[in-house]
């Protein structure tokens, strides 16, 4: 029935808001194989899975398997694993666009660090932008390369607590005049600043740059439209089972 009633509002939801952007990038991370990890979205191509000694496979939100990033909880200890999609495959984040992903931040993580979940930018202060986990809730880092010109948004944490040891949905959009900020489906955080593009580089999830603020815990489903979505799209995707 719980089935059925999912199945309806799926549709109904594709009837109101039209039909889902493909994915520009789309990483399943469930591959079972570290030299396997493709995108399987408009644009194909591989990724490359950094400091393999420090991934493994566990097990994935519905079943199956998933990427587990196994960085250390007090962000010292390099080399930082993490996945990276090559800078030929660059997209200007300064544009409209979603990116979002499942992550399972692992229990023991520090509430008074931060853990880079996916990103692009070269510094703290940008350009480009992260997606973190950090003080016990979510933050977007934005800047234009100076610390004068950095800084982002953040969900506060008294709004949003971040279950740890289990599976949450995080997506950021750009629609051009807002940035958001969505937790499980919901948007939690706005702003109107913006994020100013950065020369192409390499973009990576579970990481900042492979050299710092390393996550751990489990990844999985990340994708990146080259639209911002609507909540209620978001909110779709969120709720699949």
């Amino acid at each position: 029935m719980k089935k059925f009633l999912f199945s309806t509002f799926v549709l109904l939801a594709v009837l109101c808001f039209g039909q889902m952007p493909k994915p520009v990038w789309e990483l399943n991370l469930t591959e079972g194989d570290f030299d396997a990890i493709v995108s399987t979205g408009s644009r194909q191509f591989k990724a490359r899975a950094v400091a393999k000694e420090k991934l493994e496979w566990g097990p994935g939100r519905l079943g199956g398997q998933a990427l587990y990033i196994k960085n250390d909880l007090k962000c010292k200890e390099r080399p930082f694993a993490s996945i990276e999609i090559p800078a030929s495959e660059h997209f200007d984040f300064s544009k409209p666009f979603t990116a979002m992903c499942w992550f399972k931040p692992d229990v023991g993580l520090s509430g008074s660090l931060q853990y880079t979940v996916f990103g692009n930018t070269p510094s703290d202060y940008g350009p480009g932008f992260r997606m973190i986990y950090g003080w016990g809730s979510l933050r977007a880092s934005m800047g234009q390369g100076t610390s004068k010109t950095g800084g982002g948004f953040s969900v506060p944490a008294s709004k949003v607590k971040v279950a740890k040891g289990t599976w949450n949905h995080i997506a950021i959009s750009n629609d051009g005049n807002m940035l958001r900020i969505f937790y499980n489906g919901i948007e939690v955080a706005s702003t109107d600043k913006k994020i100013y593009p950065v020369k192409p580089r390499p973009f990576t999830i579970g990481s900042y740059n492979c050299s710092a603020y390393g996550f751990n815990g489990g990844i999985c489903e990340f994708k990146m439209f080259d639209v911002a979505l609507t909540p209620e799209q978001i909110l779709t995707i969120a709720k699949e089972l």
